[in-house]
């Protein structure tokens, strides 16, 4: 039971023109609590509302739900002081996952066991979608007396019919879907005229043609319900562009660009769509990239464990966040500049390390070594 605070804590303006820009900038709101303070044993949610109004004054036919605000929704109101009247909005989040089912791709990666074991202790039934002969014997372990129910689903994500064939099975044996995580990924490094076409088509598929095809597979189950989030394994790289990256830089772009497309396309529909942005995580293909070029993540950049990875995940399902950015460092105020002053960002970007790490691993790819070759770049390195 949550600590009983005041029911309604009231907040000022926030005045940003100054007279610069040429309409009304003061943004006055009042937050208002209905019960107990929110928290984790406790539903409450917060209501944003137009200071000077409360919620029992708004007339019925406004509010976005029409059976009122149930647990899990936010009822939000802003008026910016436009003369208009105020906008309103009603967000489902998913905040109990038990009993619910998930697709996640890219299962048996790095990232995608982690995944597979945060997910199955959070009581969900999984349909895990594995890439051809590579590590399912640990995702085989990782399930083992943890998930309520779950099936390892072998597929070729960059083929249409594997992806068709996806949401088929998790119809046919769970009845339906309330989660897809696009967690599958390949990356390759090169310089960008070296690398074969087959490379370049194969990222695309794999990174940005499947997670948008499973999601438009998904959606018309999840709207019928009324329920449902996506979410979308996005990187860092995708928004500094470091070299000898190309084609994995574009599609994490066009992932993360996809993801705030979609929030915008079915808001208040009870459907929505996250983004997960880590820089280099400790697991999947970077373990192997360092692995290869004996040498570690630029120190200025860090790397963060594929359990905080993991925690962003459910936390981007329970709370509907647009974007969940991950780096041992803040990164946002260095993204933020390199917006305004891209030449800035370029020698920021060449300043940490980044590119003489790909640089070097491209070198060492395209190096010939004795044994027998190593596995493909395949499955999560976000």
């Amino acid at each position: 039971m949550g600590k009983q605070r005041p029911s309604h804590l009231r907040c000022g303006g926030l005045g940003l023109g100054g007279g610069i820009l040429p309409f009304p900038t003061r943004l006055d709101f009042a937050l208002e609590m209905e019960g107990p303070m929110a928290g984790p044993d406790n539903d409450s949610q917060p209501i944003l509302i137009p200071k000077g109004r409360s919620r029992s004054g708004l007339p019925k036919e406004s509010w976005p739900c029409s059976n009122g605000l149930p647990n899990g929704v936010q009822f939000i109101s802003v008026d910016f002081g436009m003369n208009r009247r105020a906008s309103t909005d009603c967000v489902t989040t998913m905040r109990t996952l038990a009993g619910a089912t998930a697709i996640l791709t890219g299962a048996n990666g790095g990232i995608g066991t982690h995944l597979t074991r945060t997910l199955a202790n959070e009581g969900m039934n999984l349909l895990l979608v594995a890439y051809p002969g590579v590590g399912l014997s640990t995702l085989q372990t990782a399930i083992q007396g943890v998930a309520p129910r779950a099936e390892i689903l072998v597929a070729d994500l960059r083929l249409h019919e594997e992806r068709v064939r996806v949401v088929e099975t998790v119809v046919e044996h769970f009845g339906g879907v309330d989660l897809l995580v696009n967690n599958a990924g390949v990356e390759f490094s090169a310089a960008f005229h070296e690398l074969p076409v087959e490379r370049i088509r194969e990222t695309i598929s794999v990174n940005l043609e499947a997670p948008i095809t499973l999601t438009h597979l998904v959606l018309p189950l999840m709207l019928r319900q009324g329920r449902g989030h996506i979410v979308n394994m996005c990187s860092l790289a995708g928004k500094s562009g470091p070299g000898f990256q190309e084609p994995y830089v574009a599609t994490k772009a066009g992932l993360s660009a996809f993801t705030l497309s979609l929030r915008s396309t079915y808001r208040g529909t009870g459907v929505s769509a996250s983004a997960v942005t880590p820089g280099f995580v400790e697991a999947g293909i970077y373990t192997r990239l360092k692995q290869r070029t004996g040498r570690s993540a630029p120190v200025l950049l860090g790397t963060c464990t594929p359990q905080r990875v993991c925690r962003a995940v459910v936390r981007a399902i329970r709370t509907d966040a647009p974007e969940i950015i991950l780096n041992p460092y803040p990164i946002r105020p260095i993204l933020a500049l390199s917006m305004l002053f891209p030449r800035l960002g370029e020698w920021i970007t060449e300043r940490t390390g980044v590119n003489d790490f790909f640089r070097q691993a491209a070198g060492a790819a395209a190096m010939p070594r004795p044994g027998s070759p190593a596995p493909p770049d395949t499955i999560d390195r976000p």
